[in-house]
């Protein structure tokens, strides 16, 4: 009895939970200046989960329909098909920084893990790793210490991390002044440390997301080809990378056999990146391999960007 009682309540949860969604922590006091904190903190805890092995982990984009929305997590984990879903809420008082997150099981609402921080503003990288360790930990049931594929794509630069951070944010609002700030702090976070993976992922994005409306392909993918070649250099496993460059050379090079190698390398080395396989997924579309097509997920993509015509023309 004694054994059974402490393998069955001591020797912590076994959570069965194969998907999961990170939703954009709230900005419980309404303070501007903690808006790049709030979506920075969520796509930072992505970003440490993706490559947690048998997690599927939803994309920011995706989560991303849920900011400035209080919504109960059982409905979240119903429209985005997950097991669990991921909130947090931001505070500050005087310099210190407060969060509050919680693991919740979309199907019950039951409350599978909570965390309380409470640490100086200055400290928001160290603050960052330890509830991204501590939602690890309570997925897995691994050690605080277990180190996750990407873990070291990041950085050990507060600043650096803070301009990171700040550049998601600008590069999330979508506007061209958006984007020319997201530029600046992508790349004062190079600046601050050259080895900063995901500032050069960050910084090919923008690029990315520059051309046609704002900057002409011809002056804007160059650039992002080359950030996103440097991110490959220092770590060549990074899967969302992969992804990026399949789409530079989808939609630019119409290099179509190098698109399809970079779309299935990205998906071979993280199967649970959503937009890995919702990319490829239109890219086999207009190729009219239209049954791996939907199978890849491009109806799903199509969905949360609101492109409901698209989803009806394909589906007759």
């Amino acid at each position: 009895v004694a054994v059974w009682l402490a393998i069955h309540y001591y020797a912590g949860p076994t959570l069965k939970i194969d998907s999961v969604a990170v939703l954009p922590f709230n900005n419980a006091v309404g303070d501007t200046q903690l808006e790049y904190l709030t979506d920075g903190l969520a796509e930072s805890l992505i970003d440490s989960l993706a490559g947690l092995p048998g997690l599927r982990v939803m994309a920011p984009g995706t989560t991303m329909v849920f900011k400035g929305r209080t919504v109960d997590p059982r409905q979240a984990g119903r429209e985005l098909k997950v097991a669990a879903v991921v909130q947090g809420r931001v505070s500050k008082q005087g310099d210190l920084l407060e969060v509050d997150a919680n693991l919740v099981d979309a199907t019950s609402g039951a409350e599978l893990w909570r965390g309380k921080y409470r640490r100086p503003s200055v400290d928001e990288l160290s603050l960052e790793q330890e509830i991204a360790s501590d939602l690890r930990r309570s997925l897995t049931n691994r050690s605080s210490n277990t180190d996750t594929p990407g873990a070291h794509r990041s950085t050990q630069n507060k600043e650096a991390y803070r301009h990171y951070l700040q550049g998601l944010y600008e590069m999330r609002q979508l506007t061209s002044g958006g984007a020319e700030g997201a530029l600046q702090h992508f790349q004062q976070a190079i600046a601050l440390d050259s080895s900063y993976v995901s500032a050069y992922y960050g910084l090919a994005g923008t690029y990315e997301l520059l051309d046609d409306w704002v900057v002409a392909p011809k002056d804007s993918v160059p650039k992002a080809l080359a950030a996103v070649q440097k991110g490959l250099e220092l770590d060549p496993s990074f899967a969302e990378a992969h992804t990026l460059l399949g789409t530079i050379h989808f939609w630019y090079d119409f290099d179509q056999a190098a698109a399809e190698k970079e779309f299935l390398r990205g998906i071979e080395l993280n199967t649970n990146f959503d937009d890995g396989h919702d990319f490829y997924g239109w890219f086999l579309g207009a190729h009219k391999r239209i049954d791996q097509s939907i199978a890849m997920g491009a109806l799903f993509t199509a969905y949360h960007l609101g492109a409901k015509a698209i989803v009806a023309t394909l589906g007759t």
